[in-house]
């Protein structure tokens, strides 16, 4: 019984911690696309 709770706990924390590593990362990625594009708009501008 303790076992079976005790993996259980464990399981949960490590597939909340992939998927919040998964999220931040997926974010990330989103951010510095978002900021490469404002750069390049601004450099058009500029022109």
């Amino acid at each position: 019984m303790f076992n079976s709770i005790t993996l259980c706990f464990i399981s949960f924390l490590g597939g909340g911690m992939i998927g919040m590593g998964t999220v931040l990362f997926v974010q990330g990625a989103f951010y510095n696309e978002n900021k490469i594009e404002e750069k390049r708009n601004q450099s058009q501008i500029n022109e």
